[in-house]
């Protein structure tokens, strides 16, 4: 089945939509809210029936009061071309079904051609959606195996759920080691029940001996009863036969005569023959009459027979005189097509001194000036306007910044040259604080000076502590230096080697110690001799009457320089602010640069010069676009004029041969040429009329001869037949013959009459033979009769003794406990049945479920796996190679080309949908093949990037046997597509309107 076009007359916000010409791989683009969704909806609909209200699904009817319905047009390998329109009418919509034949159909012939299957079904295997995806990404890894299996069955997850709903059930019910289950309860009060039931027995003596002989006499009754139907049903029929008795033997006497009579003779045979000979003399006579006229027809008819040659022409003359306003016509539409050839030709000559370029129709015909271009130039020129009026923003707002920038670095320049140097400054604080501290500096020099004199001291101790070390290291020099001799004396190179080591790291460490030492003491010792000197130059230059004024200048200084920081503040932003604009200027450049190479590469693609392209691209292109449309405008003028002179040429051609085949003087013009033939052809044409009135007498004579000759030829057959059926051959032989059979005949009647009150008594013909055997009738009768009274009697006696049996059973229950228990032991027994059974019937529903997916898997799914693997290998560029279904679970394992087995839950996300995708399109392309429906796709591959969005499209441009409507809202998955597949619904300004 194939969507060949789509009407909608109302439906959700979409009203009076058509779409036609549907592909077999249709692209339906659109942004949010444009109605794709509506546009799915609405095929499910038409199809399957309108949602009632009192399902969950939106009816989608339109508020704006337009007719709530539409139409498909549908195409069947078989049917052919079938319309589908469905409308407001009953719950699910009025449907009629419009054959190609022009037959029409209701739901029954939808159903049919639906192949009955249901909308659940078809949005199960042939609809891709988000959802089965999404489905995919929520399920817990240990159920995706499960839904992968039931997805590649019967197209959705349903069976899982099923699996699982059926296992929840039944555990509520019985747990072989459960105690809530319900039956597991029950079954604790049965047998409790049945312990206090047993006991109650126990103390009523003789209680189970009544019940047995209850139940002996209650059977006895039962096969006592039979007996005595059996033995009435018996006198019955031997009633029956006494009066059936006569009338049969009648019957046998009259077959045993008819069966010793070997006679002959055919049904009515006296007076068929009596009608032959009636019916065979005026035959005769009007065979004569249609002699003499056969003669004179034929001789008429070579007096008016046609020429031949001139009528097998009679078409083609026909058809040339026809053609003659033909002719007119033609001359008028070849002045008109010659006019618009040359106005075409003045307008391309307008458009090209528009572009003022030169251009090559060939290149022309290469461009691209499709509505994806026309909106590229369209944006490119707007782009272009709005980044030069981007252009003159960024240099109003650089003239007013740097403005604003240079006036704050002025104002910083004067503060500047007001404020102290640093040095001053750093002196005039350091002499009022050493005013301000000068008990602290006589401290600070008091403790100094104590300092000096422990480094003096320390250095003295130093001295004599080197002097000491001095010895200690002459003497392991020593020791090292014996170590290397020795080494070097008796070849031990190791000792010699470590001795050398060691005496050369206890020298480098010996004079890098005492350098270091001494050189730390001398410079801190001179340190703090400055300081001292310092300290001691501060005490005697500090002058008290100039404190005042370094304070006054201090303060100024303080104040100029707060303000100095507030307006590098100010200056700092203000960059930021021209750092911005000289960014934006950048990133402007770059997109303009961008904006300009896209303009050229436009240009290029519509072979417009650079220089106009960088301007006027859009204007351009619609000229361009206009002369594209006006070449092959006039190509295809041009094309209808010669094809005008070409046909009229060809009339006058005709007319001309004609006459000339005919021996017809050639005329000065068409028409004086087209009046001759006319003429000759209309004399030839009546005497073919006069021809054909007398042949058609001729024939109409012949078939008359004809007929009475089969008639006589059969009426003689007939009194033939006659002959050989009596087996005689003469008719004095056969007349005698009719009058035994006319005997003969009457003994079947009386045996017929006999039959039939046979067949209305109650006696089968087998009971009447067994009957018939019997001598003595009345013996028989009254033998039976006293039969039956012995087992009337009999039965008495039974079911007195059960009257006082259930008696004696019935005091015995209402004296005690024991009726009271067995009724609810019957009670608790009866709902324990009733949960059993639907246990039971839950327990055969799950294992015909097992049975059937086990079947699926030996006979169905090797090939619905053998098909996956093929799309999963694509799709994965053969990294995975393999699918097998796990032994007894319902689940899958995946093989990769290094032969490692996967788990469903041990893929990754993109690989699982991709197995997802495969199982699916498997589905719908192996088991489901004899149901070719389109396959409907909602942006079901959003999620993957362009590598497997690539490899899933071109996995379904394939599938050749299934037309696919792929729904989209992402513009960049139109590139996988040509122009020719992509139908782009516009964008609904209004919400879409929705009615339950």
């Amino acid at each position: 089945m194939k969507i060949l076009e789509i009407h909608i007359y109302g439906y959700g916000k979409l009203e009076d939509v058509r779409m036609t010409n549907l592909r077999e791989f249709q692209v339906f683009y659109g942004e949010n809210e444009a109605g794709k969704s509506t546009i799915m909806s609405f095929i499910h609909s038409i199809l399957f029936g309108f949602p009632t209200k009192q399902q969950t699904e939106l009816r989608m009817e339109p508020k704006k009061g337009a007719k709530y319905g539409g139409q498909l047009v549908l195409f069947f390998e078989e049917q052919g071309r079938v319309v589908v329109e469905r409308v407001k009418g009953k719950a699910s919509g009025d449907v009629k079904v419009l054959f190609e034949d022009g037959t029409v159909g209701g739901e029954e012939g939808l159903q049919e051609l639906l192949l009955h299957i249901d909308k659940s079904l078809y949005q199960a295997i042939f609809s891709f959606n988000l959802h089965g995806l999404q489905n995919v990404h929520q399920l817990k890894s240990e159920d995706l195996g499960k839904f992968l299996f039931s997805t590649g069955t019967i197209g959705t997850e349903r069976l899982m759920t099923v699996e699982q709903q059926l296992q929840k059930e039944i555990d509520q019910l019985f747990k072989p080691s459960g105690r809530k289950p319900l039956i597991n309860e029950k079954l604790k009060e049965v047998k409790s029940a049945y312990e206090d039931l047993k006991k109650a027995e126990q103390q009523n003596t003789g209680y189970g001996q009544l019940i047995q002989r209850k139940e002996e006499l209650e059977q006895l009754i039962r096969l006592k009863q039979e007996q005595i139907h059996s033995a009435q049903k018996r006198i019955h029929q031997l009633e029956e036969w006494k009066k059936l008795a006569p009338i049969a033997k009648e019957r046998e006497l009259l077959k045993d005569r008819i069966e010793s009579q070997s006679l002959s003779f055919p049904v009515d045979g006296l007076s068929r023959l009596d009608s032959v000979h009636q019916l065979l003399k005026p035959l005769e006579a009007q065979l004569k009459v249609l002699l003499d006229k056969r003669d004179r027809l034929e001789k008429e008819l070579e007096e008016y027979r046609p020429n031949e040659e001139l009528l097998e022409k009679e078409a083609l003359i026909q058809h040339a005189l026809e053609s003659l306003p033909l002719y007119d016509t033609l001359q008028e539409e070849e002045a008109e097509w010659q006019s618009k050839v040359e106005h075409l030709l003045r307008e391309i000559e307008e458009i090209k001194e528009k572009l003022h370029f030169p251009t090559d129709e060939s290149k022309l015909e290469q461009c691209d000036t499709s509505i994806f271009m026309a909106e590229k130039t369209r944006d490119a020129e707007k782009k272009q306007l709005r980044l030069q009026e981007k252009k003159l923003e960024l240099d109003d707002e650089f003239v007013k910044e740097k403005q604003e920038l240079e006036g704050i670095e002025g104002q910083i320049d004067l503060l500047k040259k007001e404020l102290l140097p640093d040095d001053v400054r750093e002196a005039k604080k350091q002499k009022l604080e050493d005013f301000t501290n000068k008990a602290s500096m006589e401290r600070e020099l008091k403790n100094i000076q104590d300092q000096i004199d422990l480094y003096q001291l320390s250095a003295k101790k130093a001295k004599e502590q080197t002097k000491q070390n001095y010895y200690q290291f002459l003497i392991l020099c020593s020791i090292l230096l014996i170590f290397v001799g020795w080494g070097m004396l008796k070849t031990q190179w190791l000792v010699a080697f470590i001795g050398g080591i060691g005496f050369l790291s206890l020298l480098f460490f010996h004079l890098k110690g005492k350098q270091s030492s001494n050189e730390d003491l001398r410079r801190k010792l001179q340190a703090l001799k400055t300081q001292e000197q310092s300290l001691k130059e501060q005490l005697n230059n500090q002058d008290s009457s100039a404190i005042g004024l370094i304070k006054e200048q201090l303060t100024r200084d303080s104040l100029l320089q707060e303000q100095l920081t507030m307006l590098k503040m100010k200056w700092e932003q203000q960059n930021a602010k021209y750092d911005r604009i000289i960014q934006a200027f950048e990133e402007w450049e770059k997109e303009a640069l961008a904006h300009q190479k896209l303009l050229a590469r436009l240009g290029t693609e519509l072979s417009i010069p650079e220089e106009i392209a960088l301007r006027n691209i859009h204007s351009a292109f619609l000229l361009v676009k206009k002369l594209k449309e006006g070449y092959r405008e006039y190509q295809q003028s041009k094309a209808q004029l010669e094809k005008k002179k070409a046909a009229r040429d060809k009339i006058k051609e005709a007319i001309f041969t004609l006459g000339k085949q005919l021996g017809i003087e050639e005329a000065r013009s068409v028409y004086d040429q087209a009046i001759q033939l006319r003429e000759i052809l209309k004399k030839e044409l009546e005497k073919k009329q006069t021809f054909s009135i007398l042949r058609e007498r001729l024939e109409e004579v012949l078939e008359e001869m004809e007929r009475v000759n089969k008639e006589c030829s059969f009426l003689l057959k007939e009194r033939e037949e006659l002959f050989q059926l009596a087996d005689v051959h003469s008719e004095e032989d056969f007349r005698l013959l009719g009058k035994e059979a006319e005997k003969l005949a009457e003994w079947s009647n009386r045996m017929e009459e006999l039959q039939k009150q046979i067949d209305i008594s109650m006696l089968t013909e087998s009971e009447i033979k067994e009957f018939m055997a019997i001598e003595d009738l009345p013996f028989v009768l009254e033998e039976a009769s006293a039969q039956l009274k012995v087992n009337i009697n009999e039965d008495e006696e039974l079911r007195q003794e059960l009257a006082e049996i259930k008696h004696q059973i019935a005091l015995l229950e209402e004296g005690g406990r024991y009726g009271e228990l067995l009724h609810q032991y019957r009670q608790l027994q009866s709902a324990l049945d009733i949960d059993a059974k639907e246990w039971v019937k839950l327990s055969l529903a799950k294992e015909m479920l097992r049975r059937t997916v086990a079947s699926f898997k030996q006979e169905r799914l090797p090939t619905m796996l053998k098909k996956a693997e093929e799309y999963l290998a694509f799709l994965t560029d053969g990294t995975y190679i393999k699918i097998f279904p796990k032994g007894e679970s319902n689940g899958f394992l995946i093989e990769r080309k290094d032969h490692l087995l996967f788990e469903a839950n041990e893929l990754s996300q993109a690989t699982t949908e991709q197995v997802y995708v495969s199982l699916r399109l498997a589905l719908a392309t192996t088991i489901y093949r004899k149901m070719p429906f389109p396959i409907i796709i909602d942006d079901s591959f959003v999620n993957f990037d362009h590598v497997r969005t690539e490899k899933v499209i071109s996995l379904l441009k394939t599938l050749k046997e299934n037309q696919v409507l792929f729904f989209t809202c992402h513009l960049h998955l139109l590139d996988y597509f040509s122009r020719e597949d992509v139908n782009i619904l516009k964008e609904s300004i209004d919400p879409p309107i929705h009615s339950q």
